[in-house]
């Protein structure tokens, strides 16, 4: 290249950034406070409704299966009898 040369009209030439507050840009420039040794517990609500729905979906279960247990012996038990001899 020649040390003369004028540089070309369409090259883009970069514009310098606008310096804005660094707050507006960053929604929390420091982390939220460490909370401590505390345990994160549930409330009192969620643990019994948990029991709750824990004792109903068990006894459904047990029901179910005492139900189609009791269906399936019934329905391999003969449905008619036939005294001796006959056909």
């Amino acid at each position: 290249m020649h040390e003369n040369q004028t540089p070309d009209v369409t090259m883009r030439v970069p514009r310098p950034v606008p310096q804005t507050d660094v707050t507006l840009r960053m929604p929390h420039p420091f982390p939220p406070p460490y909370g401590g040794s505390r345990p994160i517990r549930p409330r009192l609500l969620w643990i019994f409704l948990s029991w709750a729905l824990f004792v109903v979906l068990l006894v459904a279960g047990v029901g179910g299966f005492a139900g189609g247990l009791f269906s399936t012996i019934g329905d391999a038990a003969p449905t008619t009898t036939f005294s001796g001899g006959s056909r």
